[in-house]
């Protein structure tokens, strides 16, 4: 093909660019000779334009561009160059260009291009969006499907996570996420890996270098890079994003908690699509599961009467076109028949032509405040009754004591025919200007006043006069309130004049009666203090008896050394050792006899004051006396004193109290012929007295009078000269006297006697 055809070829082109340049003034500029198609539509312009015309003409920038140089350097040496792409730019195109220069054998040269403009607009934008990827906040990363091996991560994986690039191509995403393994990750990636499925989302933790962690939200798509098959990361740090989610949670956590505890439940209703939309409790309220059902306008009217449904429609309507809040109060029937009043509020939402396109409110419950009211408007007429019909004068004044309301029982008690003569008055003003207690009647109420401001309930009397001059009482209950936000004094009067009048009368007969008792006392005291002699004296006949008793034997000792003594003087024959000896013996019987007298004598002496006394010694002194009556009836006794601790009290009085249930054990014995007679004495503590229980084994005490031994003059000995006051003196001795117990019971063969004295008691006279 010749040289010409093969130009005609590339000027004739629409893809190869291609321009034939003549040569003019020795070589420093060139002249379009021919062009191609490609050419005219690259560089806009048409080859009839151009041909014959100057380069620098048509591309006055090209010197600058660098192309004209290489034009003269292969017209001058022929050699064939290339002019790598560079930017050529003036007022009319601008582009990349890369162009191969050859000389012609008929010295023309011929120039090819391309056109790199878009390359390099590629190569830019995809350089710009390397860079947005490279240094992205967002974690971008890219990891191998096979081995997890990271083959690319971005600076936000970097800074996120505190590794440098070289420390990152060594891990795969497992370490970077503490909550999987390798199974559980490989098997979460499976489908993506077999292109089953073109993208995941998930939320994870990702850990940092120190450590510390934060959430994460990953996208995942699968790529191919390098051959191989590759998953392209995008993550998201959504710590705020979770925070946030958690504040919502718990915001609307509290709202619908606040909803159900107020029994309030929000709604909104689309005005266009009629669709309505109810939050958990407005369902509760309506006695259904929550969301079990999708709500509408038509749904809510259900549970309305018919009445009610025409009472919400005109408030709405009226809402609507009075631009006004829409607000109704109605009852609702649930399926159950359960009937509840709630109370309704809501705005209308207007769209830019002012129409209303949504009703946003919310529903009360307030069925409990609906019978609250009720019941607090009947309570109200009840205390309306009751204050102006109750038959007690009834009050109402503010915190200065000036009269608000007032009942008809009032006027009566002041003997007030006009209410003109009541009002605009104080209540010490119907008093006389002294009280009883000499206090003038204005100060008192003050001083009332004050005590009420400090919400005390107050009760006292107040003497009242009445028109005529007459004085009477009345008793005051005064109750400080809060009536309708205002500090309000309430008081109930009660007339207490005939009480008055009986108290008086009942003060002079308490005033008779307490002489009448004294006297009583006195003669009571009297007569104890006679029981309590008779009682001696009566104990005093069984010491006689005794003492005549513990004497007899001695009395016959002596008798017999004494009339041994006479006959060995008569016949002068005695001995004088042993004449010496029965002396002694004589005087030692002597002192015995004296040593009894003293013991009997002190027996019965009057005490004034307590001393010092523990129970053995109270027990031996007692059987000292009676011991040898007990040699002679056999009878045998067990005495145990594990504590010997000291009280005071009145010793000859308990000593005779001892004797005496002694004596009547040993009464017992013979009365019921006990054959082996013995009586058991122990002491122990009990509480705050120290005790002694006197037990015998005679047989105890018929159960039909032992209620009634201690009384007076109860006795079973009554035939057996028994007087009745020995264990009625015994109880008053330990109980009034000395402040301790004396008590009485059975025990399996016998009685037991318990006498207790306290171990700290105040003293007391007798």
């Amino acid at each position: 093909m010749s040289q010409i055809d093969l130009n005609q070829i590339l000027t004739d082109s629409d893809l190869i660019h291609t321009i034939i340049y003549k040569a003019i003034d020795d070589g420093e500029d060139f002249i379009f000779v021919d062009l191609s198609k490609a050419v005219e539509k690259t560089e806009s312009i048409r080859k009839e334009e151009v041909v014959g015309q100057s380069l620098t003409k048509i591309f006055p920038n090209i010197a600058d561009f660098g192309l004209l140089e290489v034009l003269k350097r292969v017209y001058k040496t022929g050699k064939k160059e290339v002019f790598e792409p560079a930017k050529y730019k003036d007022n009319r195109i601008q582009g990349w260009r890369k162009n191969e220069i050859s000389l012609l054998p008929n010295g023309h040269l011929v120039v090819l291009y391309q056109d790199y403009t878009q390359t390099k607009a590629m190569q830019s934008e995809l350089q710009f969006h390397k860079q947005i990827v490279d240094h992205s906040l967002n974690e971008i990363y890219i990891f191998d499907c096979e081995s997890l091996n990271f083959s690319y991560v971005n600076q936000g994986v970097l800074q996120n996570l505190g590794y440098t690039y070289e420390e990152m191509m060594k891990l795969t995403p497992i370490d970077i996420k503490p909550h999987f393994v390798k199974e559980d990750f490989l098997d979460l990636i499976q489908s993506l890996c077999a292109g089953s499925q073109k993208q995941l989302t998930f939320e994870t933790i990702h850990l940092r270098k120190d450590k510390s962690t934060y959430d994460a939200e990953l996208r995942l798509q699968l790529i191919e890079k390098d051959e191989r098959d590759q998953i392209v990361v995008i993550g998201l740090d959504i710590s705020e994003r979770i925070q946030a989610r958690k504040v919502q949670e718990e915001n609307l956590f509290r709202l619908k908690s606040t909803e159900r505890i107020a029994h309030f439940g929000g709604w909104q209703w689309d005005l266009k699509t009629n669709d309505l939309e109810w939050s958990d409790e407005v369902y509760r309220i309506f006695g259904e599961k929550p969301q079990s059902f999708k709500s509408s306008y038509i749904k809510f009217l259900s549970y309305l009467s018919i009445k009610d449904q025409e009472k919400v429609k005109e408030e709405i309507s009226s809402a609507i076109q009075e631009g006004k809040k829409y607000e109704v109060e109605h009852d609702i029937i649930l399926l159950n028949g359960e009937t509840r009043h709630v109370r309704e509020i809501a705005e209308f939402v207007y769209n830019q032509e002012g129409t209303a396109i949504k009703l946003i409110g919310g529903v009360l419950d307030i069925t409990k405040y609906t019978e609250l009211k009720h019941s607090l408007q009947e309570k109200e007429e009840l205390y309306s009754q009751l204050f102006h019909h109750s038959p007690d004068g009834m009050m109402l004044t503010d915190k200065n004591g000036h009269i608000l309301d007032y009942n008809q029982a009032i006027l009566d008690i002041l003997k007030l025919h006009s209410v003109d003569e009541f009002l605009h008055k104080q209540p010490f003003e119907f008093a006389p200007k002294y009280q009883p207690n000499g206090q003038l009647s204005s100060d008192m109420q003050a001083e009332i006043l004050k005590n009420a401001s400090l919400s005390k309930f107050q009760s006292f009397e107040w003497q009242l006069c009445q028109p005529d001059g007459h004085l009477t009482w009345v008793e005051i209950l005064l109750t400080p309130i809060i009536l309708e936000g205002q500090y309000r004094l309430h008081s109930v009067w009660r007339d207490i004049s005939k009480r008055k009048l009986m108290q008086d009368e009942l003060s002079n007969f308490n005033l008779e009666l307490t002489e009448q008792v004294a006297d009583e006392v006195k003669k009571n005291q009297k007569q104890s203090h006679q029981m309590l002699q008779q009682s001696r004296l009566a104990q005093m006949g069984e010491m006689i008896s005794m003492i005549a008793h513990q004497w007899r034997q001695p009395l016959a000792s002596i008798s017999a050394i004494a009339g041994t003594l006479s006959i060995d003087v008569q016949l002068n024959e005695y001995d004088e050792i042993f004449f010496e000896e029965n002396l002694t013996m004589i005087a030692d019987l002597s002192i015995h006899l004296s040593s009894t007298i003293n013991d009997f004598r002190g027996f019965f002496n009057d005490e004034k004051e307590k001393i010092p006394v523990n129970w053995k010694d109270l027990i031996e002194s007692s059987l000292l006396i009676i011991e040898p009556t007990f040699i002679d009836t056999n009878i045998s006794v067990e005495k145990d004193f594990p504590d010997t601790s000291s009280v005071q009290s009145y010793q000859n009085e308990v000593r005779q109290v001892i004797l005496n249930i002694i004596k009547n054990a040993e009464d017992a014995f013979l009365e019921n012929k006990v054959s082996q007679p013995k009586i058991w004495i122990k002491s122990y503590l009990e509480e705050d007295y120290i005790c002694v229980s006197i037990k015998d084994n005679a047989g105890g005490v018929p159960e039909n009078i032992i209620d009634n031994v201690f009384d007076p003059y109860f006795s079973t000995k009554l035939k057996k000269d028994g007087t009745g006051l020995g264990l009625y003196m015994s109880k008053m001795i330990i109980e009034d006297h000395c402040q301790g117990k004396l008590r009485l019971n059975n025990s399996d063969n016998g009685a037991v006697f318990t006498i207790c004295l306290p171990l700290d008691v105040k003293e007391k006279t007798l």
